[in-house]
């Protein structure tokens, strides 16, 4: 098991090996097939203590992966933005046709980076009458992924410390 770190919400590709049943070696243009490889996914709960109810998924991967030359044992793997859109992203493949000589089972746990993700986003506090909101848009700028209001749980307000580690984000990542 290998874990990656990648973006979350962002399309992913990644190279594999697949070993040959019952040897030591790779297997050299292993034949594949829909239903070989699976992806399931998992989101956390919103306090990130417990799986969210409802969030495990599983099902064929959307794309089938593809040998990545003529007699190669490589083996391209090609996830979409909605695969990827999740806290942990579990690929197995599994010859399905279970032919002695074929290829061993694998398997790949993905935790796609929010925090990488949230840096390409807009971010900007806003104030909404009085109260100073955090708000995150996406890359099209109209998209509103969060809005959080800057007040602590005594009425304090955050937005002047945020504003400081806003720029301090912007001059760092230019």
């Amino acid at each position: 098991m290998l874990g990656i770190s990648t973006i979350k919400g962002q399309p992913y590709t990644f190279s594999a090996k697949l070993y040959q049943q019952g040897a030591n070696t790779y297997r050299v243009n292993p034949t594949l097939a829909a239903g070989d490889f699976l992806v399931e996914t998992w989101d956390y709960s919103t306090d990130f203590t417990t799986w969210a109810a409802g969030t495990l998924t599983s099902a064929n991967i959307t794309n089938l992966p593809k040998i990545a030359n003529a007699s190669s044992s490589t083996v391209l793997v090609y996830l979409t933005a909605a695969e990827m859109a999740h806290d942990v992203v579990i690929i197995t493949a599994a010859d399905v046709d279970g032919l002695y000589n074929s290829w061993a089972n694998n398997c790949w746990v993905i935790y796609p980076d929010v925090r990488r993700a949230v840096l390409r986003h807009k971010k900007t506090i806003e104030y909404v009458g009085s109260v100073a909101h955090l708000r995150v848009y996406a890359t099209d700028g109209v998209t509103l992924l969060m809005d959080k209001i800057l007040k602590d749980a005594t009425g304090l307000d955050l937005s002047p410390a945020v504003a400081g580690m806003l720029a301090q984000e912007q001059a760092t990542t230019v």
